[in-house]
């Protein structure tokens, strides 16, 4: 969260005093936050993702600067899984052995 909600805010040109507001918390709270002295609150969590559009996933791991899309090409990302590098064609399905009754 450190990294991620500071470029967020910076995006939108909000001060930690605003997002507090927003939030209703100190702006203490959201300075611990960012420097990851605490964590918020789930509730916060939700507010502050629903605030910037992002998920929630993206808020407590994210890093704003690296994308999965700047790892990958357009190609490797639309191609199918199977030919991607390392992923292996799903293995047949096997009949399930039939159960005769004498």
């Amino acid at each position: 969260m450190s990294q991620f909600t500071p470029h967020l805010r910076a995006t939108r040109n909000m001060a930690q005093e605003q997002l507090a507001m927003l939030l209703g918390v100190s702006r203490q709270s959201v300075t611990k936050w960012e420097a990851e002295m605490s964590c918020p609150e789930m509730d916060k969590l939700i507010k502050i993702s629903q605030l910037f559009a992002c998920t929630l996933d993206d808020l407590v791991t994210g890093d704003p600067t690296q994308r999965l899309s700047d790892d990958l090409s357009d190609q490797e990302i639309n191609a199918p899984l199977t030919e991607r590098e390392g992923a292996h064609p799903p293995e047949p399905l096997q009949p399930s052995p039939s159960t005769s009754r004498p």
